[in-house]
């Protein structure tokens, strides 16, 4: 079967754009004729006719009249392809902050969202047969790493927030800091006088998610600070409800009782809502008898009151433009930082003497 002359001019397009990037056809220099770039590319002059009037209409070439078509000075306008979460995210930090650092930096941006995609990668897959200059992405598990294998060098490649994959990749990496988030909540409740902790995340078997590595750093924290009895609850997805939660009887399990604990931290603000509600109703106080820290500074912790690691987005988009004037790859972590409210002010170092911090 022949491939359709839709798709032939396309990818002739894409191809001949990539060359022009290249080198091989200079700003301000007059183009073969149609006719020898057909013969030289083994292609109908019909194809090559319609990609240069898509890249004219671009404002890639210019033609001359009765002179030929020439590549434009400065005419090359640089793409991006940003895939990113936010369909399903109420509070996703980096979509708009994204856009604006992108379109600041001279890109046309195409927006992807990770999870409707990865239902249908044909999707991108579609997109990718004419390669962008830039593609930037989320590194969620769900994004399909196997499609960059299909993406030229030519397109470059920048991973922010998370990759929740092993990072072999010819790329740059801009990553939150999400070890430091459960090493910073838990060495912030002991500071406060907490003792008896509760640990809230998600359940995962990888060992890049971001559950595991905020898991990773409570651990590490623990053992330095000498905590033994931390309690680690994993919420999982409840029958009627999109989200992963943490039942009820759980609740109520750390939050009264002989296991009741002094101090939770959960890797998302969010999943702190059910104990504030629990602990209103028990009458525990916040933050005397029990303190609350979470995650990624959603305005849910605004509302509640609640101490939360802010991954700071606009942090992350600042060091995403400096690695883009940057010739090379290179790998940024940004550290989060402790927004303090109600549900956790901030500690005097009084229990810094005996611990080792």
């Amino acid at each position: 079967m022949h491939e359709p002359n839709t798709l032939k001019y396309r990818k002739f397009s894409g191809f001949f754009l990539r060359e022009i990037r290249g080198g091989k056809y200079c700003p301000g220099k007059r183009l073969p004729s149609e006719r020898e770039l057909a013969r030289r590319y083994n292609l109908s002059h019909m194809t090559v006719n319609k990609a240069l009037n898509g890249l004219v209409a671009t404002g890639c070439l210019e033609r001359r009249q009765g002179d030929g078509t020439y590549v434009k000075e400065h005419g090359l306008p640089k793409t991006a392809c940003l895939v990113l979460d936010y369909k399903d995210d109420i509070h996703a930090p980096f979509p708009y902050i994204m856009q604006k650092t992108l379109f600041d930096a001279g890109f046309i941006v195409t927006v992807f969202d990770t999870l409707r995609m990865s239902k249908k990668p044909s999707l991108l897959e579609a997109y990718l047969e004419n390669p962008p200059e830039l593609l930037i992405f989320d590194g969620w598990v769900n994004f399909p790493f196997a499609l960059l294998k299909h993406v030229p060098e030519t397109t470059r490649k920048i991973i922010f927030h998370r990759c929740e994959v092993k990072p072999v990749f010819d790329a740059s990496y801009v990553l939150t800091d999400t070890e430091k988030c459960g090493y910073m909540a838990i060495r912030q409740l002991v500071l406060s006088g907490k003792q008896r902790l509760g640990i809230v995340s998600e359940v995962s078997e990888n060992e890049y998610a971001q559950a595991n590595l905020f898991k990773k750093g409570c651990k590490r924290a623990l053992s330095e600070f000498k905590i033994k009895n931390a309690m680690f609850l994993e919420s999982r997805p409840i029958r009627g409800h999109e989200e992963a939660s943490i039942p009820k009887n759980d609740i109520l399990k750390i939050l009264k009782g002989e296991n009741r604990r002094d101090g939770i931290l959960a890797w998302m603000d969010a999943e702190l809502i059910p104990f504030i509600t629990e602990a209103n109703e028990l009458g525990i106080s916040v933050p005397e008898q029990l303190s609350l820290i979470g995650g990624y500074n959603t305005p849910w912790a605004d509302y509640h009151k609640l101490t939360s690691a802010d991954i700071q987005p606009d942090k992350i988009a600042e060091n995403i433009t400096t690695v883009l004037n940057s010739k090379k790859n290179v790998t940024v972590m940004i550290e989060p930082k402790m927004i303090f409210r109600e549900s956790c002010p901030q500690a005097r170092e009084v229990y810094s003497a005996r611990l080792k911090i």
